[in-house]
């Protein structure tokens, strides 16, 4: 969108100006229509994903059934049928196979994702004033739901980023409306909860705890309230490496959730070239099943590499352009978009502070600071973590979350923020259940140690979740001036 041309007429940008987004939300509407879209999309993923993965957990298909509905939606918009009755007969389609899947018994581990739910209900309900939300994850579908069709504006790289979660909220969009997204986003939490509490080997213990330790990072609960693409990526991220560790992995299954992590966003590919290589590494010679796990994540990937290729020429577009192209030929309203770059870049400098980042990020992040990590993964993850290494078994899998971590470092590398880490960190919450677990057993001194731990750092993460119900103020979300005061930055849109 360049300053030398008129606006689309499509985009009927004088409509999002604050006080007409005002006029048209009220705080009750935002509520009731997240609160039945909540329960439909949990049905209708519930419900197509035991299609594909029927003995897998709930969560497990929900995640599986968001990346079919996803696909479909993806599907539909690159024929132009982006029409809401089209997506409503594709919600009703899902919702209608959900009974069948409730004829096959699954294991439900529903204690973290009820607390998450009940603690993040209300601020993902209210509409949504994220500065990245507003400018990409719900700006492109809103877009597509305009124009009936995909399309992705070249003013900026980030439109061709993978669009996996951006569908969905396409999907949810053209249904309930775009005003309720932050549920869908708080579902992938309550699915990734729901996967750490059953699938942490141990005793049931060992899950709660690894649950706590996601649930308490303060970066994990307030993103999970925004409609951004995160909850997701963590969410396949940890699918894939609780199967590519388990004691016989399925080869398509670990290449599915390999795919579905690099779908959702770039630094999601760093987990699965982690969860492919585990897979090849546990294959051995049986090549067989090291292809198998490759060829379902090319088929996933393909649906946003080949827009990529076909538009731009380059795959992984705005990545690679040194090698791939096409060269960089930014307008003047995407540099000003960009032009503070350094703002958002971390305080790091060197070697030394990449040895210190765990004890940074967990710690002494700050939201709304890009130098400080934009926010914290708190003490309870590092405490676990550190308890894995003294006490865990098979402490090998512990390398696995650190390289994934420091892959995604060094890439965005001075841009360093906690949520970019996600990938790496949710690695690490299983493995931090077992270690706190594994503690516990070790007499009754240190199990009121590791009791005095978990319950201080879930004291301090109480603060941050304090913090955040004070800064977004739900009871205000009625008041004409709410998104007035939260939208400083729509003048540039």
């Amino acid at each position: 969108m360049s300053q030398a041309g008129p606006p689309c007429k499509l985009l009927r940008l004088p409509e999002l100006a604050p006080g007409a987004v005002i006029r048209s939300v009220s705080l009750m509407n935002c509520m009731l229509a997240g609160l039945l879209a909540l329960p439909v999309l949990i049905a209708a993923s519930a419900g197509t994903g035991t299609l594909i993965h029927a003995r897998g957990c709930w969560s497990a298909r929900v995640a599986a059934g968001c990346l079919l509905l996803s696909g479909a939606t993806a599907l539909l918009g690159w024929a132009g049928l982006l029409r809401p009755v089209i997506l409503w007969g594709v919600l009703a389609a899902g919702v209608a196979t959900f009974p069948a899947a409730l004829r096959k018994s699954a294991p439900l581990r529903w204690k973290a994702a009820a607390s998450a739910l009940v603690l993040l209900l209300l601020p993902a309900l209210l509409p949504q004033t994220a500065r990245d939300a507003m400018n990409h994850h719900l700006y492109l579908p809103r877009l597509w739901l305009e124009t009936g069709a995909i399309h992705r504006p070249g003013w900026a790289g980030f439109f061709s980023y993978p669009y996996m979660v951006e569908s969905l909220y396409a999907l949810v969009g053209g249904t309930f409306g775009l005003r309720c997204t932050g549920v869908v986003s708080l579902l992938g939490l309550l699915a990734a909860l729901g996967v750490l509490e059953g699938s942490t080997p141990g005793p049931r213990r060992a899950g709660l705890l690894a649950a706590a330790a996601w649930l308490a990072a303060p970066e994990v609960f307030r993103n999970a309230t925004w409609a951004y693409s995160d909850s997701f990526l963590y969410l396949y991220a940890l699918l894939g490496f609780i199967e590519s560790t388990s004691p016989e992995p399925r080869p398509w299954l670990a290449g599915l959730w390999a795919g579905a992590a690099g779908a959702c966003k770039y630094n999601g590919l760093a987990a699965s070239a982690a969860i492919l290589a585990i897979l090849a590494v546990r294959s051995g010679r049986r090549m067989g099943r090291t292809a198998a796990g490759a060829a379902v994540f090319t088929a996933v990937t393909l649906a946003w590499a080949l827009p990529n290729l076909v538009q731009w020429g380059n795959p992984v577009y705005p990545l690679a352009r040194s090698l791939l192209g096409p060269p960089d030929t930014l307008t003047s309203r995407s540099r000003e978009l960009i032009s503070a770059y350094s703002d958002y870049s971390s305080a790091m400098e060197g070697p030394l502070d990449l040895l210190s980042l765990p004890v940074g990020v967990s710690l002494f992040g700050r939201w709304d600071d890009p130098r400080l990590f934009d926010g914290a993964s708190g003490p309870l993850l590092l405490a676990g973590a550190a308890a894995f290494a003294l006490a865990g078994r098979r402490r090998v899998r512990l390398l696995v979350p650190v390289m994934v971590s420091l892959l995604v470092a060094a890439a965005g590398f001075p841009a360093i923020r906690v949520r970019y880490l996600f990938p790496g960190l949710v690695m690490a919450a299983p493995l931090a259940g077992e270690g706190l677990s594994a503690i516990m057993d070790r007499g009754r001194p240190a199990r009121i140690a590791a009791f005095l731990v978990v319950a201080a750092s879930i004291g301090w993460s109480g603060s941050w979740l304090v913090r955040l119900y004070a800064e977004t103020e739900p009871w205000r979300g009625a008041g004409r001036d709410y998104l007035v005061n939260r939208l400083p930055y729509m003048p540039f849109y």
